[in-house]
């Protein structure tokens, strides 16, 4: 396939100059047109002109389209200072060794001692570190207390400091029946590799994880209850001991601090940020031509990152398209919509769709009782989605892309609460597996898109019916479309599978008061594909524009325009085709058609000025 070079930039693209096409609706026969230019009749008419971006070497854009997907969220770093890293030649052991993830966080004493609150630093220092059943190895207190269990049912003595930690504990030990296998010990699962050994030191490595508030120093452990924590650590990493060995009073307490921490809302957040990325990486099947960027920051701080020189310049430094992953969800406050806000108008700057996830319970309610209901949309009516209306209206909200309905990135167990994940992951997810299937990233849309392989939760029916399903709520193509209209993407999902899909990757923005039929011709151009097509070409035709210039007559320009444009959609597939047509002033028509393979050949047309 004939190449096609592409300018390397240095400058953000910007709406109205070189930032791709601005759509603008066709009124219907009768209706007031909604802008004050003349616009031609079949569909949209779109307006692209060359801006004054500087440019660096050509690159020659090979047959496979380059992409990058930079991912923001808060990781937990050491450094978290929201600096780009390409993460694209590593494996996701070596991201988070290189990250260095910690969680800090207060939870409240189930151990039945003093202090009555515990705050707890825990380590992720490998993939296997986010499993929760590997808490209790990892944190000494935990251990501790398991050891000091054994301990007095074995007949030992106990330090006094110990005995008053694990007052109620013990208790518990001394005079309680059997628990339930399922809740006897949480840290014994059928293999934990990252726990440690007992020969090894972890005692002493693991010492710095918890601080007691207000508690009185200790005196450092005998030899004997050194060895009985280091016992009961190597106890999480084998094989589950046989019933008569595991000690029956008092692990209840135990599994419940465990659960206490694993269902935290910051280890939670850490968790699926780390789980999404590995989602993320799995979804890239290592493509070349697919890079992914990591950005460690904190939520707060997202929109300005977004608006930072050093971002832009970071962006800048590489030519491939480009797309934006926000992984902390928004609700409805008016604290998040004004971020949401700031994002819009950060994405518009940058001429870059940024996917963001709005939280579950965004609409006010269970997400379970929003798709039950028959026609959800009128719950933005109110006051409380004022502001989100606003955004709507405003013209930088077409780069902003909003996905909703939790999915879920781990099933619950004895010890933890289900996972759930933000449903931008899956957008960006569909985005990369697109590339791999297809060479571009377009063909995120439908069942035949859908991405697979997530647990699933039960989830009870309008009626009685109960299913399993890998999101919060099982919602129907036609409450996705609804949704979609209003500028929301709704992952949809069917009873009893594992897979997740999207219907329409609509933009936030939406026209005000235009006709039914508008809308419909309006869904294409607002979508998330059409932005990556248009940059494509949007990028093919600015970086010949010297070319073009240099044509001796206003026919050989739209020659040289219709050869580039050619190259670029020859591998959409059968039925690509593209016209220029010259006008006065140095200006252009443009019409194009995908090919069959790319958005079901969808066909538009542009007025481009040189």
């Amino acid at each position: 396939m004939p190449q096609v070079s592409v300018a390397r930039t240095t400058q953000p693209r910007r709406r109205g100059q070189n930032g791709g096409p601005t759509a603008k609706p066709v009124p219907a026969p009768g209706d007031q047109s909604v802008t004050d230019e003349p616009t031609p009749q079949g569909g949209l008419h779109l307006s692209m002109a060359f801006g004054t971006r500087a440019d660096a070497a050509p690159l020659r854009m090979p047959a496979d389209l380059p992409f990058k997907l930079v991912i923001v969220g808060d990781f937990g770093g050491a450094a978290a200072d929201g600096r780009p890293r390409d993460i694209s030649a590593e494996d996701f052991a070596a991201v988070i060794a290189a990250i260095r993830p910690r969680v800090a966080l207060e939870v409240a004493n189930h151990l039945g001692g003093t202090p009555a609150a515990l705050v707890v630093t825990v380590p992720v220092a490998a993939p296997r570190d986010l499993d929760p059943a590997t808490l209790a190895a990892r944190i000494p207190l935990i251990a501790e207390a398991g050891a000091a269990v054994v301990a007095a049912r074995a007949g030992q003595s106990l330090a006094a400091t110990d005995r008053e930690r694990f007052a109620g504990l013990l208790a518990d030990a001394d005079g309680s029946a059997a628990v339930p296998r399922a809740t006897q010990h949480p840290a014994l699962p059928v293999s934990a590799p990252s726990a440690p050994q007992p020969d090894d030191g972890a005692l002493d490595r693991l010492l710095d994880l918890i601080d007691l508030p207000d508690a009185p120093s200790a005196a450092a452990p005998s030899n004997p209850a050194r060895a009985a924590v280091s016992a009961f650590i190597a106890s999480t990493g084998q094989a589950r001991a046989p019933k008569a060995a595991v000690p029956r009073g008092g692990t209840a307490r135990i599994a419940a601090q465990v659960r206490a921490i694993a269902d935290h809302p910051d280890w939670q957040a850490r968790e699926a940020a780390w789980r999404s990325l590995r989602l993320l990486m799995t979804a890239r099947e290592r493509r070349p031509a697919s890079h992914l960027f990591l950005c460690d920051v904190a939520r707060d701080a997202v929109p300005d990152l977004l608006r930072s020189h050093a971002f832009t310049d970071a962006l800048a430094d590489q030519p491939e398209l480009t797309a934006i992953l926000v992984l902390s969800p928004y609700g409805a406050a008016a604290r998040d919509l004004e971020a949401l806000g700031r994002l819009a108008a950060a994405a518009d700057r940058l001429a870059t769709p940024v996917i963001v996830s709005l939280a579950a319970d965004f609409f006010g309610t269970d997400p379970a009782e929003v798709a039950a209901l028959d026609a959800p949309i009128t719950l933005l009516d109110g006051p409380t989605f004022a502001a989100w209306r606003g955004l709507r209206e405003r013209d930088e909200s077409g780069f902003l892309f909003a996905a909703w309905n939790d999915v879920l990135l781990r099933a619950g167990n004895d010890d933890a609460s289900a996972l759930w994940g933000p449903a931008g992951v899956v957008v960006a997810a569909q985005v990369l597996r697109s590339l791999v299937r297809t060479g571009w990233p377009t063909e995120v849309a439908g069942p035949g898109a859908a991405v697979g392989g997530f647990d699933v939760a039960e989830c009870r029916l309008r009626g009685g019916r109960t299913v399993a399903i890998p999101v919060r709520a099982l919602a129907t193509p036609d409450l996705a479309r609804d949704l979609a209209d209003a500028g929301i993407i709704c992952l949809a999902g069917r009873p009893d599978h594992d897979e997740v899909f999207i219907v329409r990757a609509a933009a936030v923005h939406g026209p005000a008061a235009v006709t039914e039929e508008t809308r419909k011709v309006f869904r294409g151009f607002n979508s998330l594909p059409f932005r990556f097509v248009s940059a494509v070409l949007e990028d093919a035709l600015q970086a010949n524009r010297d070319v073009f210039a240099a044509a001796s007559t206003p026919e050989k320009t739209a020659d040289a325009m219709r050869a580039v444009l050619h190259d670029m959609l020859l591998p959409t597939g059968a039925g690509a085709s593209a016209t220029v047509t010259a006008e006065a002033d140095d200006r252009y028509e443009v019409s194009i058609r995908l090919g069959d393979g790319i958005m079901n050949g969808f066909a538009f047309s542009f007025e481009i000025a040189l």
